[in-house]
């Protein structure tokens, strides 16, 4: 397989249970640990419900970040089973001008908000 990231060709390692499933993988091992997954959550109370915001990666990279879609779904369904509330995706928040949005959009759906961002700018 290639690396999407870096374009080097690397191999996955096989043991005798997964010798026949096929697994789809975009990254290579040394770039998954270079652009590593660090979830930051923070939490805001607006007027009358409450806003989680999960940002996946602590620092803004200059990669593509849809080869990460493997961790994004098991983190959407983690999120999804542990709270009662909609889950929004951004490619990034800012949170200075949106939490006034956030919170009339709450407000309309009557329910908590869960953000998953990639990164979040302060």
């Amino acid at each position: 397989m290639v690396c999407k990231i870096c374009m080097r060709a690397f191999y996955e390692k096989k043991t005798f249970l997964t010798l026949f499933k096929k697994e789809e993988k975009y990254i290579c091992d040394k770039c998954y640990k270079k652009y590593s997954i660090e979830l930051e959550y923070e939490s805001f109370e607006l007027e009358n419900y409450s806003c989680l915001v999960v940002s996946v990666f602590k620092y803004n990279y200059k990669i593509n970040y849809d080869y990460f879609i493997l961790e994004y779904q098991k983190i959407y369904q983690r999120l999804k089973s542990l709270n009662n509330g909609i889950v929004l995706f951004f490619d990034y928040l800012d949170l200075t001008y949106n939490l006034e949005i956030l919170n009339s959009y709450a407000n309309l759906l009557m329910n908590n908000i869960i953000i998953l961002t990639f990164n979040l700018r302060k």
